[in-house]
Parts: C-alpha cells; structure tokens; sequence
C-alpha cells in the first residue's frame, strides 16, 4: 500500500507492505483490508489467484491528488482519493468501490484488450455497450464481494454501492 501524499504521481511512498501490521493513517489500513478482503473473495469463492489469475500483487495508492474524488483502476494499479471533504469523502474505507474498481481488473485481464476499453490521453475510458457492460459486471461483483464478506444473502443485502462514501449532510 503506497501513499501518494495529494499528488498525482504514482505509485508514492511505500506505507504499508504486505503481512504488516496497521499503520496510523486509517486510509492506508482501510484500502488494505479492502483490496484484500476482495482477493480474498476471487481466491475463496472462484479460486482466481489475484486480479489476473496468475498471482499479480496489486499495487495500491491511496490520497492520491488534492481533493480527488474517485477511486480507480487505472489499467495498471488501484489508486483511492479522499474525495473534497464537503461532499465526498475518502474511498478507501468503502469495501463495495474497492471491489468494483478491482473487479475492472479481472475483467480486464479475462477479456484481452479490456471490455470496452479505450486509453485516451493515457487514461482508461469505458466506451459504447461492452463500456457499459464492463461497469455493470464491477457492480454486480462489488455486490457479491461485500455480501460475502457480511454473510448475507441475496434478500438481506441492501446491493447500495459507495454508500458512506457521501458526506453525512447528503445523505
């Protein structure tokens, strides 16, 4: 887990490795034991030895630029923004958009060249109905990740994903 102390530039300072204990920056630990509660997820529940199938470790970044207010997979790593504060906050802590983010992962390593996607200007742009299709897949699988992980069944859970990611005054 990398901190990208509110720049753009990735991947940042290493703040927390693999097997180490909780550090004092709840984002860090948030993004860690999101992105690995997902992997967990794909390992336990399909047997996929992470996001690619073969054992790719997945970097993450987490405060990454001023104010950011996404998370993303960027076709290479994971990065979380703290969001603006007023409006969005951190995303890290939301288990459902970590797994959404990384489910574009898996897709993107199970359909060669990415479901719908087109790198424009360096960035990774969802396009047309296989764009559309690639985002409804990372919902469905965001769903399950955070079903899963709360024991829940189909009818207990309540499919919202992002929730707590708006500030409490939105909501």
């Amino acid at each position: 887990m990398y901190d990208a102390g509110g720049i753009e530039e990735l991947p940042g300072r290493l703040a927390r490795a693999e097997g180490e204990r909780a550090v004092g920056d709840p984002a860090v630990n948030a993004a860690y034991n999101n992105v690995g509660l997902t992997l967990q997820f794909y390992a336990k529940v399909f047997g996929r030895r992470s996001l690619d199938g073969h054992g790719m470790p997945v970097a993450s970044s987490v405060h990454y630029g001023d104010r950011f207010s996404n998370a993303m997979w960027t076709g290479r790593q994971m990065l979380f923004g703290d969001g603006d504060g007023i409006h969005i906050m951190g995303f890290a802590q939301s288990l459902d958009v970590v797994a959404h983010e990384l489910t574009h992962a898996v897709t993107q390593s199970v359909v060669p060249g990415g479901l719908g996607q087109q790198r424009r200007g360096g960035k990774v742009k969802l396009v047309g109905q296989a764009g559309a299709l690639n985002e409804s897949f990372s919902d469905v699988f965001a769903s399950m990740v955070k079903q899963w992980h709360a024991k829940q069944n189909a009818r207990e859970a309540d499919w919202l994903i992002g929730a707590g990611v708006l500030a409490p005054q939105l909501v």
